[in-house]
C-alpha cells in the first residue's frame, strides 16, 4: 500500500506547489499592474494640479 501512495503523494504536493507558485507569481503580477496604474495616475494628478496654479 505505501509504494502505491507514495507516487501518488508526490504528484499532489508537485501540484500543490505549482499552483501556489501560480498563484503567487499572478499575485505579484496583479501588484505590479497596480502600483503602476498608481503610479501613472499620481503623475497625471500632479501635473493637472500643477498646471491649474
Amino acid at each position: 500500500m505505501r509504494n502505491g501512495f507514495t507516487p501518488t503523494l508526490a504528484l499532489l504536493n508537485t501540484e500543490l506547489e505549482n499552483r501556489i507558485t501560480e498563484r503567487l507569481g499572478s499575485g505579484i503580477n496583479s501588484v505590479t499592474t497596480v502600483s503602476s496604474a498608481t503610479a501613472g495616475l499620481t503623475a497625471t494628478l500632479i501635473s493637472l494640479m500643477s498646471n491649474h496654479k
